[in-house]
């Protein structure tokens, strides 16, 4: 019995890490480059820490080719939370780059808008007819 005591404890104290879906932070789409092209970056993700620039281009993580924005989503879901996946990119003029990004937890949408919005200047509302 201590052993299935001891089994559940070091499964229960693990579970965090994978059961969390893991996290960069980049919106992506089709790329001209082979790879999938980074749309936007999400302010405070992962991927903005790394240096990641809207207008890059992914084409591989962890030396394993990323042809499409599914490809780059299954690199970062089967690497997991805590993971540093080497990404290389390319930029719009051709120069390519290899970064480490930490893959971490998603944020909830609550705290993603927050840190979005607090401390920014507020939008202008004039209306318009």
């Amino acid at each position: 019995m201590k052993k299935l005591a001891l089994i559940a404890i070091v499964l229960l104290s693990s579970l965090p890490a994978w059961a969390e879906p893991p996290w960069v932070g980049l919106q992506l789409g089709a790329g001209t480059f082979g790879g999938a092209k980074v749309k936007s970056v999400i302010p405070g993700s992962p991927g903005e820490r790394a240096g990641i620039h809207a207008g890059d281009e992914v084409l591989a993580i962890d030396d394993r080719p990323t042809a499409d924005a599914q490809a780059v989503i299954a690199a970062v879901q089967g690497g997991g939370v805590g993971h540093a996946g080497k990404l290389r990119l390319v930029d719009a003029k051709g120069h390519t780059r290899t970064i480490s990004v930490t893959y971490e937890a998603r944020p909830d949408r609550e705290s993603m808008q927050r840190h979005a919005l607090v401390g920014h200047e507020a939008p202008d509302f004039q209306p318009s007819v």
